[in-house]
């Protein structure tokens, strides 16, 4: 959200696809687990950024008063549901 006061919703999206690239070529090019770790680190603000507060603020600023309510909720639930899913999977599997 400080990030929206300062350069609005286009240029947070910005900021944040630019550090997802340098994150990903951080990670591409790294030959220790410490620089994959930061590559990882800069990925997730990355997309704490995009998913929790630009994405779904500029999507509702743009959409009609009658669907506005899906973008604000629907955007962070429907991308961060997969990663629950995948955590539910993963902790049966070594629970069990």
């Amino acid at each position: 959200m400080v990030l929206n006061k300062y350069v609005e919703g286009k240029g947070a999206m910005f900021f944040g696809g630019i550090d997802a690239f340098a994150a990903g070529l951080i990670e591409a090019f790294s030959n220790m687990w410490g620089v994959i770790l930061l590559g990882r680190l800069i990925l997730g603000i990355c997309c704490g950024i995009m998913t929790t507060s630009t994405v779904p603020m500029y999507l509702a600023e743009c959409a009609p008063t009658d669907i506005r309510s899906i973008f604000t909720a629907g955007i962070p639930i429907g991308i961060c549901s997969w990663e629950y899913y995948i955590g539910l999977l993963l902790m049966s599997y070594l629970v069990v």
